[in-house]
């Protein structure tokens, strides 16, 4: 074959990496089941990672892996490829010491000479993201997009069409990965926020330890003093409640991110399930009743008029939403349905009490999971560190786990 050229190309976006992170690209030698290095060493410049290396006949000749590659190469297949960082380069305590798979995905580009291998963008916000996956034999052929579709009944021009709107959904993704990516800095700042407010809220509780102390042992005897520490006490409760206000306001952010990514990332963004549309639009009416509950007003003859297509994908009825713009060039209304929902208060609800369930010795995301499961809302209270306890866990809670508590009621968990 002569001597080809192998380029790597992928985009990583993640947190966790360090700056001297580094990273190396293996292939799997499916004839003596092993994975060997074809480049490491390798650092991002501006979250891309570009790589190429020239393989020669003369490194056929001495190296059974090359050897192999270009074998596969010559028949059109593609080893099994992934690129891999070490743990020194992550910014996170991992149990398994072996390296994190970042990417092992591509498209296959190819010349005469020179073979691409696109790992495209890979999203990396969450420890789970990374993969750790066993060895596993893939091989890849490449065919004639054209002979596959004629195979099919679909003639060139058709293939070209369906190839045109695949370049419009790309140019599309483009736009929702950058309006991704603001919404992601808008998460991120928002978290530097709340870190710095649960530091205040640290340094001043210890404040009101130690003056606590102070006063037990008869050391602040004046009225100045006492004044000293009720405002500190109301300037931590203060800080408390933010601090919870913005533990909640995060938990929403990163739902409307999971939503919003959901639906960019989804073949038919408009298409929503009917049953998400009235669940939502009836949760939004709720917050509003009760953020009505001392006022002088309160919301009556509530109803929902929807224009939207409507079908049933074998899992429920989904609607396809218009917007106003694209209804007036609808003409007559042709395949659109209007349906109309109204809403009223559910006066046969009763109240009902459920036993607390048992959150103490859990991380925060799981004791507030399972306190909305159990119907609870949560009210976290950080403290100072213990030696004797494992710092980020819950040390006590109020009420007492098994006690016969009505729902939508406030659970206090105390960490550590």
């Amino acid at each position: 074959m002569g001597n080809v050229i192998l380029k790597y190309r992928a985009i990583i976006h993640t947190k966790f990496l360090k700056i001297n992170s580094v990273f190396t690209i293996e292939i799997f030698n499916s004839q003596n089941a092993e994975w060997f290095t074809f480049i490491d060493q390798i650092k991002l410049r501006d979250n891309a990672l570009i790589k190429q290396r020239t393989i020669t006949e003369d490194e056929t000749k001495k190296d059974k892996d090359i050897q192999f590659l270009l074998d596969q190469i010559g028949q059109n297949n593609y080893p099994k490829t992934r690129i891999r960082v070490f743990d020194k380069g992550l910014q996170m305590e991992i149990k398994s010491r072996s390296m994190k798979i970042v990417a092992q995905n591509y498209n296959v580009k190819r010349t005469m000479k020179t073979v691409v291998f696109d790992f495209e963008e890979n999203w990396l916000l969450k420890e789970e993201d990374f993969s750790n996956f066993k060895d596993i034999i893939l091989v890849g052929t490449q065919h004639n997009i054209y002979r596959l579709y004629e195979r099919m009944g679909q003639s060139e021009d058709q293939v070209q069409e369906m190839t045109g709107k695949l370049t419009e959904t790309l140019t599309t993704l483009d736009a929702y990965k950058t309006e991704i990516d603001a919404t992601r800095n808008l998460l991120e700042e928002r978290s530097n926020q709340l870190t710095k407010s649960e530091e205040n809220a640290k340094f001043l509780a210890d404040q009101k330890k130690n003056l606590e102390d102070s006063v037990a042992f008869g050391n602040i005897k004046t009225i100045e003093d006492q004044k000293t520490i009720d405002n500190l006490k109301k300037s931590n409760t203060t800080l408390e409640e933010r601090v919870t206000l913005g533990i909640e306001n995060y938990a929403k952010l990163e739902k409307e991110f999971a939503d919003y990514k959901e639906a960019k990332e989804s073949v038919h963004p408009n298409k929503v399930a009917a049953k998400k549309v009235y669940t939502n639009f009836v949760r939004d009416v709720s917050s509003a009743d009760e953020a009505l509950q001392n006022s002088n007003y309160k919301l009556a003859n509530i109803s929902l008029d929807i224009r939207a297509t409507v079908e049933d994908d074998g899992n429920g009825v989904i609607l396809g939403l218009i917007d106003y713009d694209s209804l007036q060039t609808i003409k007559g209304g042709e395949g659109i349905s209007s349906i109309k929902v109204d809403i009223e208060r559910n006066t046969s609800i009763q109240e009902l009490t459920f036993k607390v369930p048992n959150v103490t010795g859990m991380t925060f995301s799981k004791f507030k999971s399972t306190l909305i499961d159990a119907g609870y809302k949560l009210e976290p209270i950080y403290q100072n560190p213990n030696a004797d306890r494992v710092n980020g866990l819950s040390v006590k809670q109020f009420p007492a786990s098994g006690t016969e508590y009505q729902q939508g009621e406030t659970v206090s968990v105390i960490f550590q």
